[in-house]
């Protein structure tokens, strides 16, 4: 068997990677540009679970106060194959803490526009709109009282060893309630 030794430039910048770490925010928005295909579904749900924990210090550096702040989500996606080459989903979100409650509901579609979804590059459009909560909720923080609208260009590049995927998107996002008066 015979094995093989990285350069020391890949060693190296393999050494000043690794121990990064990588922060997203849920939703983590993501996507390739492959389809279901005719007739096929996908569900698919997952959980996030986040607590924030600070030390309120006084002007002479000593601990006055700890705060702890956690909150919860519940993500569920449902995807259809309309065709080989068009999707159709819904993504619905509920938070439990600090308010429970139904966050926006998306409603969309991915669009593969050209290329090979199982090697090479293939492209898809990705529309959607994000269907209104209530002023109350609104008022709350989970979510907004407007509908608002997302547009994702998607770029996937798929080999025998390696798949490589690219998002560039746009996503609107306005309250019905003036900025100041937002509880975020």
């Amino acid at each position: 068997m015979r094995f093989t030794v990285l350069p020391r430039r890949w060693a190296l910048l393999a050494c000043l990677v690794l121990p990064c770490s990588a922060n997203a925010f849920f939703p983590f928005d993501f996507d390739d540009a492959d389809t279901e295909g005719k007739g096929r579904s996908e569900i698919e749900m997952s959980f996030a679970y986040q607590k924030d924990r600070a030390i309120v210090l006084n002007d002479a550096g000593d601990e006055m106060e700890v705060t702890t702040d956690a909150s919860n989500t519940l993500l569920w996606s449902y995807t259809y194959g309309v065709t080989d080459n068009l999707d159709v989903f819904i993504n619905k979100a509920r938070q439990g803490h600090p308010y429970a409650g139904w966050l926006n509901t998306q409603v969309g579609a991915q669009w593969l526009f050209a290329g090979d979804q199982n090697r090479g590059w293939s492209f898809a459009l990705m529309p959607s709109l994000m269907l209104p909560v209530s002023q109350r909720s609104e008022a709350k923080g989970l979510g907004s009282a407007k509908t608002n609208f997302e547009l994702i260009w998607v770029s996937s590049y798929v080999s025998s060893s390696y798949e490589l995927h690219f998002n560039v998107g746009y996503s609107g996002n306005r309250y019905s309630r003036p900025v100041e008066d937002e509880p975020r």
